[in-house]
């Protein structure tokens, strides 16, 4: 089961970063429907060991803002093929 979900995950990530607009939706749902089961186990990790819980609360953080980044206005702009502007970039400067 393990190895289905990693071979899932890394199907999805490698479709994110070919500009699959279907791909971003379906790993922020799947994000979503894993938030609730996940409040649960940091619980019962909290409950056994500190370390271990803090290590998934931030595991969920690094997820959640990751997200966040690929639904910003420059994700969102090469996701729909609008090249990003580069500000304050001169290739004169080395």
């Amino acid at each position: 089961m393990l190895l289905f979900t990693i071979a899932i995950v890394a199907f999805l990530i490698w479709k994110v970063s070919q500009g699959r607009n279907w791909a971003r939706i379906t790993v922020l749902v799947f994000f979503v429907i894993g938030l609730l089961p996940s409040y649960f186990i940091v619980r019962s990790e909290l409950g056994r060991s500190t370390s271990l819980g803090v290590f998934s609360i931030l595991q969920a953080a690094l997820q959640a803002y990751s997200l966040m980044l690929v639904f910003t206005t420059p994700a969102k702009q090469w996701f729909r093929g609008i090249p990003a502007k580069l500000s304050n970039f001169d290739p004169s400067i080395g």
